[in-house]
């Protein structure tokens, strides 16, 4: 099994989304695929042997309008030669939920605050 297993997703201001899935620690060499909806996505990878466990890591970038509102984003790795397969998941909404005011600080709004 792998010592770390990562999944980033991270917004760019001009629209896009960039992924990110990075394992370390990991023996035979792995292969990593990003899938978005089921589908996997072309993406950039690199693996690095150290002291006899692999590193690697794929990313990809997509334009966020052209993911549905709310989409599953994988992170599949597959260890071939070990017969090992793991997968990291999240989900990704394109537009997230906007937050309420914080009104927890105003000191008549707090039930659990007794007046002295």
């Amino acid at each position: 099994p792998e010592m770390r297993f990562d999944m980033i997703q991270d917004r760019l201001n001009d629209g896009y989304l960039n992924i990110i899935c990075s394992v370390e620690g990991v023996f035979p060499k792995p292969e990593l695929v990003i899938l978005v909806g089921n589908r996997p996505l072309n993406a950039k990878s690199s693996i690095k042997n150290f002291e006899g466990r692999y590193t690697a890591l794929t990313s990809t970038i997509i334009r966020i309008n052209s993911l549905l509102p709310t989409v599953e984003i994988l992170c599949d790795m597959q260890v071939p030669l070990a017969n090992y397969f793991s997968r990291n998941r999240d989900i990704f909404y394109r537009d997230p939920p906007s937050m309420p005011p914080d009104t927890s600080n105003s000191p008549h709004m707090s039930p659990d605050k007794s007046d002295y």
